[in-house]
């Protein structure tokens, strides 16, 4: 594995993970609090991750490819098993698969399908892609993810675009799938849900609900407005005593732009821009997904993440210089 491997992110990684650890200490100094010595460490072991994997798929692009293929598919088959067992519920009926919180399991679902729907050099209706599908649309559902159900029907609206058929194919299958999608809702909430409880009407409950949870304030983007002082240079993670809303912001977006202000959000998307560029289109709309996920729950700490951007980058990589060559 050589450095040169990852050279197109390496800037923005470098400063990205300088930035936050700055921003990290400084408050460290101020209020002592270990959370705040410890966010800055989550980015420099996932961007060594990233680096690690990235490297990987451009010097073994074929290895990784068949790799990624069948750990995603055991990653969620093991999923769906623990939640068919019922290995772990969370407050009532809420699946977790084998993690401890239904969204965590949710967003691992969304990122395993993510990761290998981006190792393809093109879509394709490939057997083992719909076998992941329907198993993290299963783990989903059991888990009654909102956000997760939202992400999960981006992926597979952009996959089923770009899947290699006509235009006149793609449109076909995409409204014959909705007309089925609709049928299976209605056939299951009538089959499973008469008593008014089951998946598929707890799932749709949650959508219905208007607790304090269920609003922008109540995930913690009130801060944004009520603590305004933070939004250039950031208010560190951690001492969440500070403020009103003493919870870790549940959004990805938010949480970075609070906590490292415009700067360190910046910073971010120019990381994300730079590992998408030049990437073939259905590889960036198919992050869309995992985007959208990232508006009502924090998921930048989580390593998977920064695994499937790694094979999304790495993957273009090989694709690039092989065009080159």
């Amino acid at each position: 594995m050589r450095a040169g491997d990852i050279e197109g992110v390496a800037a923005p990684a470098s400063v990205l993970v300088i930035y936050f650890t700055l921003i990290s200490m400084i408050y460290l100094g101020r209020y002592a609090d270990p959370d705040t010595a410890l966010a800055p460490m989550y980015y420099l072991y996932n961007s060594l991750v990233f680096w690690l994997c990235a490297s990987l798929c451009i010097q073994y692009p074929r290895t990784m490819r068949e790799l990624i293929s069948i750990s995603c598919t055991i990653i969620l088959l093991v999923q769906a098993v623990a939640v068919g067992l019922e290995y772990r519920l969370f407050v009532g009926s809420r699946a977790t698969g084998t993690l401890n919180d239904p969204n965590q399991v949710s967003y691992l679902c969304i990122l395993v399908l993510y990761a290998k729907m981006v190792s393809h050099r093109r879509l394709r209706g490939d057997l083992s892609t719909f076998v992941c599908v329907l198993l993290a649309a299963y783990v989903i559902l059991e888990a009654q993810s909102r956000s997760a159900t939202i992400g999960l029907g981006a992926l597979v609206v952009v996959y089923l675009w770009f899947w290699r058929a006509s235009l006149s194919g793609r449109l076909v299958i995409t409204i014959l799938l909705l007309f089925a999608a609709g049928f299976a809702a209605e056939r299951g909430i009538q089959m499973y849900d008469l008593a008014g409880s089951g998946p598929v009407m707890e799932l749709l409950d949650r959508f219905r609900e208007q607790g304090r949870d269920d609003t922008f304030a109540g995930r913690g983007y009130r801060n944004l407005v009520e603590y305004p002082q933070y939004l250039v240079f950031g208010a560190g993670e951690g001492a969440r005593g500070r403020f009103n809303f003493a919870l870790e912001i549940h959004s990805t977006w938010a949480n970075i732009l609070f906590c490292y202000g415009m700067v360190g959000f910046l910073i971010f998307i120019w990381f994300l821009v730079r590992t998408f560029r030049g990437a073939p289109l259905f590889r960036t709309l198919l992050f869309i997904g995992p985007a959208l996920y990232g508006i009502t729950t924090y998921g930048a700490r989580f390593t998977m993440f920064w695994v499937a951007l790694a094979l999304a980058y790495g993957f273009t990589e090989v694709e690039r210089r092989q065009l080159r060559h």
